[in-house]
């Protein structure tokens, strides 16, 4: 397995892995006519927002504590499944952070969301939103590192699974580093992750990454409770990728990838 971080330049743009330069096309086309008639402006490209859905808690009381690790490790799920930076189609639009703040617009504060759509793409979002976004370059780049042909923008979730003795089991497991010790209306934890890839030097061949992800997140009480978004909101994302390395797929028999759709 090799060295992910020596064999690449890592760098955390706007909260995300981002192997690739690529801009949006519209950069470089050519100035509209003038005397052209101005139309309405289309939306723009983008991710389907991830929802939340409320965990059950029956026969447990709510905490501010309890809350907050619910609404984390919804946003973990989210964050190392989700289709939009893992098939290169994040990178394609432009990198831009205001589809981070679409993507999360379910999870994120109102305070946080406007940050990041006031940020330019390619702007450095440390301390703000790091690592909010998990993404590739598209499967057409020739970067080392890149997504792989099995997940696309369509998929409701891209993610791989292990199977175990005839059962499968997922590989995204949380491993809780106690020597974190989180303050108020903050979440601090360790996750192991495998994110699917392919890698160009290769043979574009399938590979996976598999990496740390330590959460580092603070929150703020929802201001419009019942508004289908979790009663503590995401304010800033503190999060780091340690120990990240890849592999070809063929080397791991028992990781296949999740169908739905």
């Amino acid at each position: 397995m090799g060295d992910f971080k020596h064999r690449l330049g890592l760098v955390a743009l706007a909260g995300a892995l981002v192997l690739s330069g690529c801009a949006s096309e519209a950069a470089g086309e050519p100035a509209a006519d003038s005397t052209a008639t101005t139309t309405a402006p289309t939306q723009a490209p983008g991710p389907e927002p991830v929802a939340y859905e409320a965990p059950i808690t029956e026969g447990s009381v709510a905490t501010p504590e309890t809350e907050q690790s619910g609404v984390a490790g919804s946003f973990f799920w989210g964050l190392v499944t989700n289709p939009y930076g893992l098939s290169g189609q994040w990178t394609a639009d432009g990198n831009d952070p205001a589809h981070i703040a679409q993507l999360w617009e379910n999870y994120f504060s109102d305070g946080l969301k406007e940050k990041l759509r006031a940020a330019e793409p390619g702007a450095d979002l440390t301390g703000i939103a790091n690592w909010a976004l998990l993404a590739v370059a598209p499967l057409e780049s020739s970067d080392a590192i890149k997504a792989s042909p099995s997940c696309t923008p369509d998929m409701e979730s891209c993610w791989l699974l292990e199977s175990r003795d005839g059962r499968v089991t997922t590989v995204n497991n949380p491993k809780f580093d106690p020597a974190d010790v989180a303050g108020p209306n903050q979440y601090l934890g360790t996750y192991t992750l495998t994110l699917p890839v392919s890698l160009s030097e290769q043979d574009n061949a399938e590979g996976y990454m598999s990496a740390e992800l330590k959460l580092n997140l603070t929150f703020v009480p929802n201001p419009s409770p019942g508004d289908g978004r979790p009663p503590y909101l995401i304010d800033s994302v503190n999060n780091q990728l340690l120990n990240a390395q890849t592999d070809l797929l063929s080397n791991r028999p028992e990781l296949v990838f999740s169908d739905k759709r």
